[in-house]
């Protein structure tokens, strides 16, 4: 890390990519989908995987609340 500039005083933080398809997510592993959900966001976030702030409020509100439900998502629902 010394030939790209870093000194010992810097801070660094090292990351994991996590690869996943449909095909091999484990969707009764809460700890797998917490860990899609946390790298997803953070792309979202970050830029690195862009929306306009209205898809990523759709896609936050698909992930907490789920598919839209008529009778249980009314006006006033989210506050």
């Amino acid at each position: 890390m010394r030939e790209q500039g870093l000194v010992e005083e810097d801070f660094v933080i090292l990351k994991k990519k996590f690869f996943v398809t449909d095909q091999n997510v484990d969707r009764s592993d809460p700890q797998q989908i917490l860990v899609i959900y946390a790298q997803a966001r953070e792309d979202i976030l970050s830029g690195k995987h862009p929306t306009t702030p209205e898809e990523a409020g759709g896609l936050e509100m698909q992930i907490k609340f789920g598919n839209q439900d008529a009778d249980r998502h009314k006006v006033g629902f989210v506050k």
